[in-house]
Parts: structure tokens; sequence; C-alpha cells
């Protein structure tokens, strides 16, 4: 199949969530990660800017195989800090499946 339709991207999303709400669960406590580091999932406030750019370039070499680019970064930052409230109830948790998930959804992810 060369084409894309809408009810495959959803398909796609829904297995990327899942993946990524696994990923979450088995990442453990902060200072034991290897994709979220220094990132409290029970945190009711986002997490650092810097955190936040540290884990989209890991999920990017582990989902696209290459380095994110600014642009790409910028636009995930975007989405997050509208999504999710600074202070939400589990606003770090919620940053990072959002992340995660749009990550692997991601036409570049699928092409690899």
């Amino acid at each position: 199949a060369n084409t894309i339709t809408s009810p495959m991207m959803m398909a796609v999303t829904s297995v990327a969530g899942e993946v990524c709400n696994d990923l979450i669960n088995q990442e453990g406590p902060v200072g034991s990660q290897r994709i979220f580091k220094n990132m409290s999932f029970t945190a009711n406030a986002l997490p650092s800017s810097s955190d936040l750019n540290d884990a989209i370039t890991r999920l990017a070499l582990s989902c696209w195989n290459r380095q994110d680019t600014s642009s790409e970064r910028q636009l995930l930052l975007d989405m997050i800090y509208t999504s999710v409230g600074t202070t939400e109830a589990m606003a770090s948790r919620k940053a990072a499946l959002l992340m995660c998930t749009s990550m692997l959804s991601s036409l570049d992810a699928l092409v690899n």
C-alpha cells in the first residue's frame, strides 16, 4: 500500500500511544530512566525545558534514527505547552505521553 489513509493513521496513533504508555511505565523512578531522564511522572508540573529537549533528542534517535531538527523540537515543545497545563495533575506524564506518541506515530517513524 503506497497511500496513507485516515483509518490507518488512527490505528498507528493508537498503537503508538499504547507503546509509549508501556515505555513510561517501564522507565521507573527518576535517576534510572533511559529516555525521560529526570522526569517524575507523578509531578503536577511540566518538566524543565532542558529535560523536555533531552527527551525529544533521545526519542528522535529511537523513533527516527536521526537527530531532531530545531524546528521539529520547537513544534513538539509548542504542542506540549499548548496542550498540557503547567500545574496540571500528572503534567509530566501527560507531556511525556504526548511527546512520545506524536513522535512514534509520525511519518518519519513509519518509514523507519
